[in-house]
């Protein structure tokens, strides 16, 4: 009876010290502090993959970049996963898809040292307690990509064309081409 009590105990402490959490980064680890995908009908951004691709879609207005984070990037978007609460979001959100523009499905996954979460969606996140901690990173993101010099180079929405697909205004006092 001794015996199995003992034994109980030990593959206990074995399991249960094996639950510890990691530190975040140590100078022994292999690859980044983190890793992050954001995609949905229009944008895929990725480090998994090392790609910023904008406006997926529409191949007149497409544009495409190698994209990859600093270590500092990288500790910024882990300690912002941390403070928003990213890890403790369901994994299934509910959005509305009738509001328009609609992103289609949304994916967002971290992937850090200690830490692997990925949530998803359909449409608009309307409950602002749950779009918050997504819509910080994904402003975080977004301007990490839009200060890469590639960025600029990608192309515009309104230089490829896009305008043809906004209807025109219902009145100007200023022609908008020349007659």
């Amino acid at each position: 009876m001794m015996n199995r009590i003992i034994y109980g105990v030990l593959i206990s402490l074995f399991i249960f010290s094996g639950t510890e959490a990691r530190p975040k980064h140590n100078a022994e680890d292999k690859g980044p502090v983190t890793d992050i995908l954001y995609n949905n009908d229009l944008v895929h951004i990725s480090t998994f993959d090392s790609t910023y691709i904008q406006n997926k879609d529409i191949p007149r207005i497409r544009g495409e970049m190698h994209f990859v984070l600093t270590e500092a990037e990288q500790q910024r978007i882990a300690e912002l996963a941390d403070s928003v609460g990213f890890w403790k979001l369901p994994a299934y959100l509910v959005g509305d898809r009738n509001v328009m523009p609609n992103p289609g499905t949304q994916t967002m996954r971290i992937k850090t040292a200690r830490m692997d979460w990925k949530v998803m969606w359909a449409g608009v996140l309307l409950d602002a307690k749950t779009a918050a901690p997504i819509d910080r990173i994904k402003a975080v993101l977004d301007s990490i990509a839009q200060s890469r010099p590639e960025y600029k180079k990608l192309p515009s929405l309104f230089d490829r064309g896009y305008d043809q697909f906004m209807p025109p205004p219902k009145s100007s006092p200023i022609p908008l081409s020349p007659r």
